[in-house]
């Protein structure tokens, strides 16, 4: 069990199912507020009437996307979205506390380059068994 749903290893495959995921959580949703303040920038381009206002805003907007630029890097070809991930493309893993105490994150890195997050509750120690199984599968993938 996962914060959000669960993380089930079947043949061979990671699949995550988050039914519980909060809109703000959603792949749609971090994606999509990306966007805004490229989708502003170009609103502030061409449908303002013409003037110092318009240039002022233009400016406005280019730095506020220029400052999103590391977040949305991480966002669209950093991270992986995906719900279902094979065993044999994670390359390695990272276990991470909260600074809180209350739940632990874990990063799946990919083949590819990319990273997948999943996050546990503490108190349920969920995150155990997942190492446990996770290892069990590399120890055997390695021996064979």
């Amino acid at each position: 069990m996962t914060l959000y749903g669960k993380a089930i290893i079947d043949r061979e495959t990671l699949h995550l199912r988050s039914p519980y995921l909060p809109f703000g959580e959603t792949a749609f949703a971090l994606i999509g507020l990306e966007l805004l303040y490229a989708l502003a920038l170009i609103i502030s381009i061409f449908f303002k009437q013409d003037g110092p206002g318009k240039y002022i805003s233009i400016l406005a907007f280019s730095f506020l996307l220029l400052t999103r630029f590391p977040n949305m890097y991480e966002k669209f070809l950093k991270r992986s979205y995906s719900s279902r991930i094979p065993l044999s493309k994670i390359r390695d893993y990272k276990v991470e506390d909260d600074h809180h105490g209350i739940q632990t994150e874990i990063t799946l890195y990919l083949e590819n380059g990319r990273y997948k997050k999943i996050i546990f509750r503490k108190l349920e120690n969920q995150y155990e068994a997942f190492i446990e199984a996770f290892s069990a599968y590399s120890s055997q993938s390695q021996l064979a």
